[in-house]
């Protein structure tokens, strides 16, 4: 599934600073570190900026949930697994940088090259660049069946171990 980059770069642009998250700290986390979020569809419910990507639910139509994901340069999410009941998830990258890890894979993201996550399974995502990662997130209404399991976290690789310490100063 491809989206026009350019598209995603100009709906992006609407969305003001302010609606932001403040960036997380992986201190009072324990998961993730500069990770920011928009909502912007809730509950089936299209929230505040929602409009301004009409185009992306068009085609993953029907979005029970979804939000713009941000994590800044140097920012990461350790190893995980949400937790379930699970909704098919897509991403589709909007500033890609840093990379995607799975049990499967590692690769780095292109802006409007949508991919599904297997989020029952772990994965992680590391920013080892200059420009923030910028994707949406988006739970299609779409119930997967798969047993569900609370979130866990996984063991973190020691490629990670650098991020966690500067994250800790």
């Amino acid at each position: 599934m491809r989206l026009d980059p350019g598209l995603l770069l100009t709906a992006l642009a609407g969305v003001p600073p302010t609606a932001w998250s403040q960036p997380s700290s992986y201190t009072e986390t324990g998961v993730h570190h500069g990770y920011r979020r928009v909502v912007l569809v809730s509950a089936c419910r299209r929230q505040e900026h929602a409009e301004l990507f009409d185009f992306v639910w068009d085609v993953l139509d029907p979005v029970r949930d979804a939000w713009l994901s941000w994590i800044d340069p140097g920012g990461f999410i350790i190893p995980h697994r949400d937790p379930g009941p699970w909704l098919q998830r897509w991403q589709v990258p909007i500033a890609a940088a840093g990379q995607w890890r799975s049990p499967d894979d590692t690769f780095t993201p292109r802006p409007g090259v949508a991919f599904p996550v297997e989020h029952w399974l772990p994965h992680a995502v590391v920013n080892r660049g200059d420009t923030p990662r910028i994707h949406i997130v988006a739970d299609r209404d779409v119930r997967l069946n798969v047993p569900p399991q609370p979130f866990e976290t996984c063991p973190v690789p020691a490629d990670m171990a650098d991020l966690i310490e500067r994250s800790s100063r």
